[in-house]
């Protein structure tokens, strides 16, 4: 087992909404914390001092999750924190809000980096500590992967990327006692909202049987239980968190 003291969750998209939300739920474990995020410095601050003296450590790493000297800097970090990854959470997707038809190939290329080989990257520049600590991975897809969504030409495929990633990882990482899952997160309160078609915010909450869109908290709470011991026999996994719009 591997102590409190030495536990280090890593999160890419660490700043945004719903990696914030998976920070503040795991800063409650004693977890050092590295929080990965791109270009907002001062919002990524801010995160980082909200959560300072609410657990053990915080670090910040800022880069494009597509480049792999990112993933190197991650690798030292978590090396400088004791070597062990107990959490792994993938919290990022870049989209260019077109029809899949007017995406051009250099967009195409970075969007599935960004959406999905980066997984990929974070888990082989990780794997020796999240085998050393028994670690559990999740990553964050959308409802995009599996069902038509407006200017989501290509995140859509590379959520879908995502995902078969997320089967193979666990398949093969499973001999080494770190467990693969993803949430497929609806639509959710934030910022992001501003880019989608005008009415779709309505018209998702009314086919939504819950009646309302989620919060960031809403998702990061199944990825808490995901990354936790009650999930111990979970893996390779995608659960749906969507109010039960993907029922209607």
């Amino acid at each position: 087992m591997v102590e409190p003291a030495a536990r280090v969750s890593v999160i890419l998209g660490g700043t945004g909404s719903i990696g914030a939300a998976v920070a503040r739920r795991l800063a409650g474990t004693g977890a050092a914390l590295v929080l990965v995020y791109l270009q907002d410095r001062a919002r990524a601050e801010a995160v980082a001092a909200e959560l300072r003296g609410r657990t053990r450590e915080v670090r910040l790493v800022e880069g494009n999750v597509a480049d792999a000297v990112v993933h190197e800097r991650i690798g030292r970090t978590v090396a400088d924190l004791g070597g062990h990854c107990h959490n792994l959470v993938h919290s990022v997707g870049l989209t260019s809000f077109k029809p899949i038809l007017r995406v051009r190939p250099n967009q195409w290329d970075l969007i599935l980096e960004v959406s999905a080989r980066s997984l990929l990257d974070a888990v082989s520049a990780l794997a020796e500590p999240l085998a050393a600590a028994h670690g559990s991975v999740v990553a964050i897809s959308s409802q995009g992967a599996s069902r038509f969504i407006p200017g989501y030409g290509a995140l859509g495929p590379a959520k879908a990327a995502l995902e078969s990633l997320v089967r193979q990882l666990a398949c093969e990482m499973a001999p080494r006692a770190v467990r693969v899952n993803a949430v497929r997160a609806g639509l959710i309160e934030s910022e992001v909202l501003q880019y989608f078609p005008t009415g779709m915010r309505e018209a998702v909450v009314q086919r939504t049987p819950l009646g309302r869109l989620g919060t960031a908290d809403d998702v990061a709470a199944v990825v808490e239980f995901l990354l936790g011991p009650a999930a111990s026999w979970i893996t390779g996994q995608v659960l749906e968190v969507d109010g039960g719009f993907s029922l209607t």
